[in-house]
Order: C-alpha cells, then sequence, then structure tokens
C-alpha cells in the first residue's frame, strides 16, 4: 500500500502497474489517494485516513509515500522477473544487456551484494534472455519483501 497524493503520480504508476500485467479494479477518483496491490495480482485505489490503515496491517506492508519501495513490492511474483529486484552474490558483468537489466549505480559491472532490476519489457520475454549472463543462476537471487523493504527504508 502506498500514499500517492499528486494525480500525475497517480497517472504514472497506474500506467506501469498495467506494464506488469497487474489489473485495476475500479477507478481512480479524486479523493483516492491510497494505491494497494493484492497477491492476485490485481490493484485497487482507496480513500482511507490515518485510523483506517490498521484494518491493512495484517495482509499489506505501509510503504507511506515511498513508489519505488511499492513498486518493487507489487513486482514481486513467480511467474516472470519483469521489473524485479535481485540481490548479487558475485561479482557480474552486464555487457549486452543495457536493455533489460538495470543496477543501482548504473553501472554494468556490479559487485556481490549490489542489487539490479530486471527490465524485460514484455510478458513473454523469458528468464533465460538475462540470466544466461549470470550463469550459475547461484550467482543472484530474488529479493525477498524483507530484504526490500530493509533496503528501500535505509
Amino acid at each position: 500500500m502506498v500514499l500517492v497524493k499528486e494525480e500525475q503520480q497517480q497517472i504514472k504508476l497506474e500506467k506501469w502497474v498495467k506494464g506488469i500485467g497487474r489489473r485495476i479494479i475500479g477507478g481512480r477518483q479524486d479523493w483516492s489517494i491510497f494505491f494497494l496491490a493484492d497477491t492476485d495480482q490485481t490493484c485497487f485505489w482507496l480513500n482511507l485516513d490515518e485510523n483506517d490503515l490498521g484494518l491493512f496491517d495484517q495482509d499489506f506492508y505501509d510503504c507511506r509515500d515511498n513508489i519505488e519501495m511499492f513498486k518493487a513490492l507489487a513486482a514481486m511474483n513467480s511467474d516472470n522477473d519483469r521489473e524485479q529486484w535481485f540481490i548479487a552474490h558475485a561479482v557480474i558483468r552486464f555487457d549486452r544487456l543495457k536493455d533489460t537489466v538495470q543496477t543501482e549505480t548504473g553501472k554494468r559491472l556490479i559487485m556481490a551484494g549490489d542489487w539490479f532490476k530486471v527490465l524485460i519489457p514484455r510478458a513473454n520475454d523469458i528468464r533465460a534472455k538475462w540470466m544466461a549472463a549470470v550463469t550459475p543462476p547461484q550467482l543472484c537471487h530474488k529479493a525477498t519483501k524483507d530484504e526490500i523493504i530493509e533496503h528501500f527504508i535505509k
């Protein structure tokens, strides 16, 4: 769950969510400022005040206004790697993958412990197109929910 007050940010976030293959239930209203992503690949807008936030403690993580953390959590799924963050266990060089992998530093050489995001543009792109660069696969792992939260809180 993320707080998105500005209309332009709301529109950009909706476009991004649709781009990773999630459905948006209902429409955004002028008063909708909280955006929620559910595990069944759906998203929806809600109007909540501070007292209502506790209703979602069990099922949702409150990203406050950190849209990038929300995106990292919303992209998590086991069907594909699109827009998901990975953590390197060793040095990895991404020479040929300028359009499919993004590192936090912008460099193509990442060190152990560095994070990178997979930018595969279409759902039918397969993992092998970028995973070939990180053979064997033990060179990295998909960031977990707890790792993402800790990383983005820093």
